[in-house]
């Protein structure tokens, strides 16, 4: 069903989802850089922060999507023929979210790999220090001979 689509309304609409795209990648920054100080709690205190941005910005697609007939999917919606119809400003608009929405996708990426290594860090050194890894580790005794930790407690050192 198409509709028609009243070019202050929707771009009304966009502008706000820039909006909530620049606040978003302001939460990704902040995040990548609290992951750069390996400061857990102010990592902490960002993940309802990032949700409920998130949250709006997923809500905010579904009502243009809803009102407006146009595809949620950015890249679709820069070929929908409703939106090739708009004034040039207004596409000049989606332009920009579909960049915006590319950086924060690779922002939220790379956060998200870089906490992945630093748990694979931890269960590892965790596994280590426990003598309960998933995967052989390879050690080496007092008198430097290599050997696979396994079934018994490893010691540090003699006391």
């Amino acid at each position: 069903m198409s509709q028609t689509v009243h070019p202050h309304d929707l771009t009304l609409h966009l502008h706000e989802l820039f909006e909530k795209l620049t606040a978003f990648q302001t939460i990704l920054e902040n995040e990548s850089q609290q992951l750069q100080q390996h400061d857990i709690e102010a990592l902490v205190s960002l993940l309802p922060k990032k949700q409920t941005a998130s949250e709006n910005i997923n809500q905010l697609v579904l009502e243009i999507e809803a009102q407006f007939g146009l595809p949620s999917n950015l890249n679709e919606l820069a070929s929908h023929s409703n939106f090739v119809s708009q004034p040039q400003p207004t596409q000049q608009t989606l332009i920009k979210i579909i960049e915006l929405a590319e950086s924060c996708k690779n922002l939220n990426m790379r956060n998200g790999i870089t906490i992945q290594a630093l748990d694979n860090i931890n269960a590892q050194l965790t596994n280590l220090f426990t003598d309960h890894s998933a995967t052989p580790v390879s050690l080496y005794n007092a008198s430097g001979v290599k050997k696979q930790s396994g079934g018994h407690k490893a010691t540090l050192g003699k006391a």
